[in-house]
């Protein structure tokens, strides 16, 4: 195969399904994205189960998940604005200029064309000289990521150019493309901090919840509105996991968090025009240009064998709302736990900001960052179990949930930390005192300044750049127990970009075990309440295709 092409999902560039999907294993976005790591020394940050959780940033007071109050914290520092550049129209193959500034961690590019026109990002170039994104392929990448129907986006850092991580002060090149002599719009949003380096942020997100939505765990199943979803223990204990592993995973903090109800007709999506929708549904409910995630919560993403999650693209168009590249689409699933949603989101989102999967499963497309390990040959569809050879196993961009921790790497942080997709702290936090007199949020703009301690807030974010990485615990049985071959092997599968093209489907399952056997692991999985419900999900779906 000579392109990724065939993963695309709605507008061209959606973000593979992880899981799914292959949400941790997959999940990035639907132009491609289904939506990986080297670790000297892990830092072992198991994500519990729903419970007692601590929240450090929450003044370290322990509380329990079920609390019916709304999560409250104590007061950040001062974060800075991410700079909108409006760089005007230009007409296929022409170049615009950026200025970045000298206090920038990355910047994302968005171009937007009409109707169904093709657009994309074909180059980006440093003020050095140095191409990083060539063809819309991220130098180091093996497919295109910033080529659209109606819109494209791309980011930098997406790689580990030397005039990315860090980001270079100076002009960038950005040239674009468009298949009709229609010009495209070009904008850019730049994540800066006060002097240039990361200090920490915080995520703000908005939430999306249909009609009649059900949600379980650690509650039973009942159905959630944006009304309750503030004191729903379901959602807090997903979204509780989600921002815990973002903290230890990139040192970027939960911000605020706000429920939106939308329409019933996206508790079940199963086809691309209703995906499209479901990206799109922050328009005229959240102005354009804010710095925030959108998710969409649903039950059913019924693409393929069974889709965990979604996101619009590799990367997304950061900060710009109500388009089918505003965000990503989560499935949340009876019998699956809450913690494991809150990891497959954090996969989801990852693609968003702009991290591909460390290996695809079709063979030979691999991630641009050369510190994620990459596996060569990954997949052999008759013994599955090869996986355990791959060396990005464990990886959280891995494109199916294999090993029983997750990690990310140092540059993958370094993506997630340039993306203005949150918002950034202004500077390091020097002791309270007399030169602290007439600082005050308001100069959190300004370039040079350093800001005192906020309402108590302390924080030391780790180093990045030493090979660092953090481990999260996985867990795929409620008794803990490993999974079988053949579970595993419909874990595997999670992830969309699989299905029907030759790996871990129904297909390739009844080849390797045999049809009466395959079938009767099927329905043996499907109605095993010990198994995270994605994989029961999944497992109904085979059977739903097996035709016995």
């Amino acid at each position: 195969m000579t392109s990724p092409r065939p993963f695309a999902r709605t507008a061209r560039r959606l973000a593979f399904p992880l899981f799914t999907s292959g949400v941790l294993m997959a999940m990035a976005a639907v132009g491609n994205g289904c939506g990986g790591q080297v670790d000297p020394a892990p830092l072992a940050v198991p994500i519990e189960p729903p419970g007692i959780r601590p929240r450090p940033r929450d003044g370290g007071v322990t509380r329990p998940v079920d609390a019916r109050a709304p999560v409250t914290r104590l007061p950040l520092p001062p974060q800075t604005t991410a700079t909108e550049v409006d760089l005007g129209t230009a007409p296929n193959g022409s170049t615009v200029t950026l200025e970045v500034p000298s206090n920038a961690l990355g910047f994302n590019v968005v171009v937007t064309g009409e109707g169904e026109d093709e657009v994309g990002i074909e180059q980006i170039v440093s003020p050095t000289g140095e191409t990083v994104l060539r063809n819309h392929v991220v130098v180091g990448g093996t497919f295109e990521t910033s080529l659209g129907t109606g819109i494209a986006a791309a980011s930098v850092p997406q790689n580990e150019a030397s005039s990315a991580m860090p980001i270079k002060a100076g002009p960038w090149s950005i040239t674009v493309s468009s298949a009709t002599a229609r010009p495209v719009k070009v904008v850019a949003r730049i994540q800066i901090s006060g002097d240039g380096v990361f200090h920490g942020g915080a995520a703000n997100m908005h939430v999306y919840i249909p009609a009649g939505l059900e949600i379980e765990d650690p509650d039973t199943e009942h159905v959630v509105t944006a009304a309750s979803a503030p004191t729903d223990a379901s959602i807090e204990a997903r979204l509780g996991s989600f921002f815990d592993a973002l903290e230890a995973t990139t040192g970027i903090l939960r911000g605020d968090v706000t429920f939106h109800d939308v329409s019933a007709g996206l508790v079940k999506i199963s086809t691309e025009g209703a995906l499209a929708t479901g990206f799109a549904v922050s328009k005229g409910v959240v102005p354009d240009g804010e710095q925030s995630i959108h998710v969409l919560l649903t039950n059913d993403l019924d693409f393929g064998e069974g889709t965990w999650g979604i996101a619009s693209g590799i990367p997304g168009a950061a900060t710009r709302t109500g388009t089918h590249a505003s965000g990503v689409a989560l499935a949340v699933t009876a019998n699956t736990f809450a913690d494991m949603d809150g990891l497959a989101l954090l996969h989801e989102v990852g693609h968003f900001v702009g991290l591909n999967h460390t290996t695809e499963f079709v063979g030979g497309f691999v991630d641009p960052l050369a510190e994620t390990p990459n596996c060569a040959g990954i997949l052999d569809i008759d013994r599955p179990q090869t996986l355990d050879r791959c060396p990005d196993k464990d990886n959280l961009m891995f494109p199916t949930l294999w090993a029983t921790a997750i990690r990310v790497t140092a540059s993958q942080k370094r993506v997630y930390q340039g993306s203005p997709t949150y918002k950034a702290f202004v500077g390091v936090l020097p002791e309270p005192g007399p030169q602290d007199a007439g600082i005050t949020d308001a100069d959190a703009g300004a370039a040079d300044a350093m800001v005192p301690d906020a309402a108590g807030f302390a924080r030391t974010v780790p180093a990045i750049g030493e090979g660092s990485s953090h481990e999260l615990a996985v867990r795929f049985t409620r008794s803990g127990r490993a999974l079988t071959g053949a579970e595993r092997f419909v874990m595997g599968g999670l992830c969309g970009s699989t299905n029907g093209r030759g790996g871990l489907g129904v297909a390739s399952m009844r080849s390797h075990l045999g049809a009466t056997v395959a079938h009767a692991e099927l329905v043996r999985m499907a109605n095993d309440p010990d198994l995270l419900g994605v994989i029961r999900m999944r497992a109904r779906k085979m059977l739903a295709r097996d035709g016995r």
